[in-house]
């Protein structure tokens, strides 16, 4: 596949991404045909921009005016256009976009060489190699554009906010789930790219875009191969010191590498290559989607990276802290002992009964009481052996110890003498509820829990293991900015 030779730095992307106007070309009355893109696009238009649905064999729509033609009198300039005709009619329509001076087109069709046909996809390349001068194009095979901002989306009722986040995806399917997971925690985007098989533009010049867009905090990508990879780790390594890069790259086994070929046609590359990459140029590498979501989470938030691996174990369970610090010292981390002040200081709180002052620190059923645990906390962060707290709060026990207690306001008190602490100690921490009753109410608990901390720039991860691994990752990029500003790259 072509990956386009026009340097990406000369690609203004802001057309794509803040048009005036829109062309769906192919609509019909298949609802998950291109016609979707007009019906998703409709708080675009009452925000002032236009769509034009183009079909020369329908005149209407749901409603909708179909124009005959790309070329129609009352269709002015188009900056981005869909294209959801059959696969052998997408040259000539990418050709007609050439002409017409379409800014950008999103090929939504699929059927080239990913699925084999090869003769097609040298069609489509030599196509967009002719109007690459005027039209810039995404795809094939993709959903294209969501931006909360501008008000452009490729789902009718797809859950949508804005945010700091800017991702790329070569998966449809992924780049919807990534942007439900993050919205749904109260997160959200700048931008959001299905680029599909990247007949031209690629994820190098997203990057690049991304890299200079005030709005866009972290990038978060999704590959299964890449094609130009010299100009990807050119742009990576102008980016990483400045924004963080989280990366999810699947593909890396031969059954996942053969999938790859069918899904862009592209090659995989093996794991190894990409694990040593990342530790390179600094980017924060996942090789599954739930790390590659609460990594992205962690990293949209107001961070404090670690400046090693020390880590403290922070409990009310026995056995949860020991299995945690094996988690932790699996995945790279340490657990040091406390300073004997930071001892004293947790005694002078907690009775030494069924309680552990070393680290990992259990607290017994003391440190389920909000204010005690709280106090735990900001002593155990003051210690200067310590680097990061990970610590358990089981959202869902909040009711169970109401009774124990009898105090209703366990949920309020843990949530504000948390964040009290957060206020308090600018040092990383890093919250795990550990999941274990699979009830609504439970669910409800952690979900809302959750929710409130993320407001207050703590990361909250069900998966320990996840945990730890961001951690590690954290440690990894610290060292990566310290490194380049050191050799004055930044």
């Amino acid at each position: 596949m072509n990956s386009g030779t026009q340097d990406s730095s000369t690609v203004d992307l802001t057309p794509l991404f803040y048009p005036k106007n829109i062309a769906v070309i192919g609509v019909n009355k298949n609802r998950v045909g291109g016609i979707k893109f007009v019906f998703a696009n409709q708080e675009f238009v009452e925000e002032g921009g236009n769509v034009y649905p183009i079909n020369p064999k329908y005149e209407e729509l749901f409603g909708f005016r179909v124009y005959p033609s790309l070329f129609h009198e009352d269709i002015p300039n188009i900056d981005l256009a869909y294209i959801a005709v059959p696969a052998e009619a997408v040259p000539d329509v990418v050709r007609d976009c050439g002409k017409k001076r379409v800014r950008f087109g999103v090929i939504f069709t699929s059927g080239f060489g990913e699925s084999g046909n090869y003769n097609l996809q040298a069609e489509l390349e030599q196509a967009v190699e002719e109007v690459k001068l005027h039209t810039r194009i995404i795809g094939p095979n993709c959903l294209g554009i969501n931006n909360p901002y501008s008000k452009i989306h490729f789902y009718p009722g797809m859950p949508t906010a804005k945010g700091n986040i800017s991702y790329v995806s070569m998966s449809g399917g992924n780049t919807s789930r990534l942007a439900a997971w993050i919205i749904s925690q109260g997160g959200g985007f700048h931008n959001i790219v299905s680029i599909g098989n990247s007949v031209d533009l690629s994820p190098t010049d997203f990057i690049n875009h991304f890299r200079n867009d005030k709005k866009t905090k972290t990038i978060a990508l999704y590959l299964e191969s890449i094609i130009d990879g010299r100009k990807f780790i050119e742009e990576v390594r102008k980016t990483t010191p400045h924004k963080p890069i989280i990366l999810l790259k699947v593909g890396q086994s031969q059954v996942g590498m053969q999938a790859v070929r069918s899904h862009t046609g592209g090659l995989a590359g093996s794991a190894e290559i990409w694990e040593a990459l990342s530790k390179q140029f600094g980017i924060i590498y996942t090789d599954h989607f739930e790390l590659f979501q609460d990594a992205v989470t962690a990293f949209s938030i107001d961070y404090v990276l670690p400046k090693n691996e020390n880590v403290c174990v922070l409990v009310a369970g026995g056995g949860i802290s020991v299995e945690i610090s094996d988690i932790c010292i699996k995945n790279g981390l340490k657990i040091p002992a406390l300073s004997e002040d930071t001892k004293k200081s947790l005694s002078k709180i907690f009775p030494s009964i069924n309680i552990s002052f070393q680290n990992p620190v259990d607290l017994g059923e003391y440190g389920y009481i909000p204010e005690y645990f709280a106090q735990a906390l900001e002593i155990v962060a003051k210690d200067p052996a310590i680097e990061t707290v990970l610590f358990v709060r089981e959202a869902e026990r909040f009711k169970i110890f109401t009774e124990t207690f009898g105090r209703d306001d366990m949920e309020q008190k843990t949530i504000e003498s948390i964040s009290n602490v957060l206020q308090k100690v600018r040092k990383p921490m890093i919250c795990s509820t550990s999941p274990n009753l699979q009830y609504e109410r439970a669910y409800k608990a952690r979900y809302q829990f959750k929710i409130n901390m993320l407001k207050q720039n703590l990361p909250v991860i069900d998966y320990i293991p996840n945990a730890c691994k961001i951690i590690k990752q954290m440690v990894c990029y610290q060292r990566y900015l310290n490194k380049v500003s050191k050799d004055n790259i930044i």
